[in-house]
């Protein structure tokens, strides 16, 4: 190391490889990687060891630290894969991502690009743990992102702590109370439900790299102190006991890596705890044994050519496998068994790795061309053909298309919009002589196919036995008596006031069409991503573990009533239902289906539903929920296995049914008749997507459907024009 550089350490590169298998395997979803995250962690402290004693190496050879050509080799090694990644993900995400991931790339592609992903997906809200609508597919890049803000800072707060003297005494001490200040800010913003802040904060992720780096610089010190004879006395083999738990306690340091990775879950409190530090602290012993002259016997094997050929590859295969995760299979239309389709994932992450590493990596690394040479002017023109493209060619929508993260109306200009048309009544729901009408068993939507014409009873549809009496429904507005003069302006009549209500479907549902397009009708929306109006967190079919709910679904009422409040709608309409028909949890209680508990407790988030929309004397429409036919999510995810099981969507329409029986101001829409006509979804009319991922609508899908829904609106509240 006499000019700077470390020498080469295979056993490293070993390490590298396991790091990596981890991670793809935890992204493939094998139960029994479940903590292959984890690999992640084994990375930033190889990383913090490395650059730390690269740093160090160099000052003791050079009495410098040359910050320019540092963060010039780090540019070498790492922008040009990454910026050929992201542009194939663009051109990938445009061709076959859902209409979420494709809205989302621009913003996701230069927080890649500008090493800030990790920020962008906290400020975003877009969560490690869930597949909501699509994941991104440069969600992985998170780590990349807090790596080379490492190497940006890092190498001058090395710097700093050689200046100062009370650093250089004792520097490894400073960077374990930084761990552990760090480990304990992670604990401090913990969320249970959802730990993606501190799973991707620098903040809090920085504990990691402090350790390798501690782990660096005591090391570095120590070969310092040593003569080649006594380093060459200590590394030599020896009877001694105390030699043999030596060479073999590594092993059994990196025995406990691998058994945390095949029993912890990404959810468990206690990594969030100090877990991280204590895998951090796992990790850094085997560092510390493999980055010795002479590698402890029991872990010699880690230099195996095959470990060696996936170490040296390690960075690209990390940057490809999840986009190829993400697209190769059903969004691709590869409809394969598990098994086949994860051998050509991993064929199709491994080749797009070999192509990076001969015509990107290496003649960007190796070749001896200077910073303001062939490699500079290809990586800085490379990054502006790509970001040309981001801001020429993508929408400029932020995350998440249907989300937004919700979608309400501007709460002031709603307050300054003149009365309803109708009468605003009292503040109680009094029984009525004339109940509210029903959809009648005739209509059809007007864009559906033929056969959909008569809603059938089956799969997906609420049960005519349980549907309220169909009867005629008031006027909504006072016709007025006396004609106006022939020679007089005609009167326009006012627009009746439509809310709907809901979660991403309703979302999905509006976000297309114009608020004023439907003649005589206003429509303004209040939904948020992934809310229902159950209580609870989400159970997957068979599974304990809960998901992910954003913590913004707990105010859904009160949005809803905000909005009620100062938009006075003539009539409310909720749609909900594809995250009521899971499982659910309540204070450590599991609610099954089929059960009474969960009828009672599905049933009560659609009468709170009810109670927020019907304030005021409001008429309330349910839509029914329509079967659904999602796609196989990634594997390890939320697998939305509820959605496609018949039986609970007939339960939710059959509770639907009841719920609006028992409430005159209440009617039923049958949203299920038209995009389940029989039972069986319609994928599309004339060659026209509906449904994109068989729960959310296209824009043709919204189109038909709003089309539809104030056919039906009509029809339960006539006026006079």
């Amino acid at each position: 190391m006499a000019d700077g550089r470390l020498a080469y350490l295979p056993a490293l590169d070993g390490l590298r490889a396991l790091a990596v298998a981890a991670v793809v395997a935890y992204h493939l979803g094998f139960g029994w990687a479940s903590g292959g995250f984890l690999g992640v962690d084994l990375f930033f402290v190889i990383s913090g060891y490395l650059i730390t004693t690269l740093l160090l190496s160099e000052r003791a050879a050079t009495g410098r630290i040359a910050l320019g050509d540092f963060w010039v080799r780090r540019f070498r090694r790492l922008v040009p894969p990454l910026v050929v990644m992201v542009a194939v993900v663009i051109v990938a995400t445009r061709i076959w991502g859902v209409p979420e991931q494709w809205a989302s790339i621009r913003g996701d592609a230069i927080g890649t690009l500008a090493y800030v992903a990790n920020w962008w997906y906290i400020i975003g809200g877009e969560s490690y743990f869930d597949t909501l609508l699509g994941p991104s597919p440069l969600r992985h890049t998170w780590s990349l992102a807090v790596e080379e803000q490492w190497y940006l800072l890092w190498p001058m707060a090395v710097a700093g702590l050689l200046a100062w003297r009370f650093g250089r005494r004792f520097a490894p001490l400073i960077l374990l109370g930084a761990a552990l200040l760090s480990a304990a800010w992670m604990a401090v913003l913990f969320d249970p439900a959802d730990p993606s802040r501190v799973y991707y904060g620098t903040d809090t992720r920085a504990q990691q790299l402090l350790i390798g780096a501690a782990l660096g610089w005591m090391l570095f010190c120590r070969r310092r102190r040593e003569t080649p004879g006594n380093r060459a006395q200590k590394d030599a083999p020896s009877r001694h006991c105390g030699r043999a738990l030596d060479q073999w306690l590594p092993l059994v340091a990196l025995a406990c890596f691998g058994a945390v990775v095949i029993t912890v879950d990404d959810l468990d409190g206690w990594l969030y705890r100090g877990g991280f530090l204590a895998v951090s602290l796992i990790c850094a012993a085997v560092v510390a044994a493999v980055s010795r002259p002479v590698v402890p016997v029991s872990l010699r094997w880690l230099g195996a050519a095959p470990l060696l050929w996936v170490g040296v590859r390690s960075y690209g295969i990390y940057l490809w496998h999840w986009p190829v995760i993400v697209f190769v299979g059903p969004q691709m239309g590869i409809e394969w068994a598990r098994g086949p389709l994860v051998i050509l994932q991993l064929a199709l992450t491994l080749t797009l790795t070999e192509l990076s590493l001969r015509l990107i990596e290496r003649p960007a690394r190796h070749r001896s061309w200077r910073p303001s040479g062939v490699v500079a002017g290809w990586s800085v023109g490379a990054i502006a053909a790509v970001l040309l493209a981001l801001v020429v060619l993508v929408p400029p929508v932020g995350r998440q298309q249907l989300a937004i993260d919700v979608l309400q109306p501007d709460l002031a200009a709603m307050a300054e919009l003149s009365p309803p048309a109708a009468v605003t009544p009292s503040a109680t729901r009094p029984a009525q002589t004339t109940p509210m009408a029903t959809v009648p068993e005739t209509t059809a939507p007007p864009s559906s196919p033929p056969e959909s014409a008569a809603p059938d009873t089956t799969s997906g549809t609420a049960p005519d036995s349980t549907s309220p009496t169909t009867t005629s429904a008031p006027a909504a507005a006072a016709t007025a008596t006396d004609a106006p003069p022939t020679d007089a302006p005609p009167t326009e009549v006012p627009r009746r006031r439509l809310l709907l209500a809901g979660d991403s479907t309703a979302i999905s549902l509006a976000v297309h069409q114009d608020k004023l397009g439907f003649p005589g009708w206003r429509w303004e929306t209040s939904a948020r991503l992934g809310c229902g109006v159950t209580a609870g967190v989400t159970l997957d079919v068979g599974s304990s573990q809960p998901s992910p709910t954003p913590q913004e679904c707990a105010d859904w009422a009160a949005e809803w009533a905000e909005v009620h409040e100062l938009y006075q709608p003539d009539i409310g309409v909720v749609m909900t239902g594809p995250w009521e028909v899971f499982d659910h949890r309540i204070d450590g209680v599991d609610i099954r289906f089929p059960s009474t508990a969960w009828d009672d407790h599905v049933r009560a988030g659609i009468e709170d539903a009810v109670d927020v929309l019907g304030a005021r004397n409001t008429r309330v429409a349910l839509m029914t929920l329509p079967c659904m036919a999602q796609p196989e999510p990634i594997p390890g995810q939320l697998t939305f296995r509820a959605r496609s099981e018949v039986q609970r969507v007939d339960a939710y329409n059959r509770i639907v049914a009841e719920v609006a029986r028992n409430d005159e101001l209440v009617a039923v829409v049958d949203l299920a008749s038209v995009l389940c006509p029989g039972g069986a979804p319609i994928e599309n009319t004339t060659g026209t997507d509906i449904r994109y991922d068989g729960v959310h609508v296209t824009p043709d899908g919204s189109a038909m459907v709003a089309e539809w829904l104030f056919a039906e609106l009509d029809r339960l509240m006539p006026t006079t024009r």
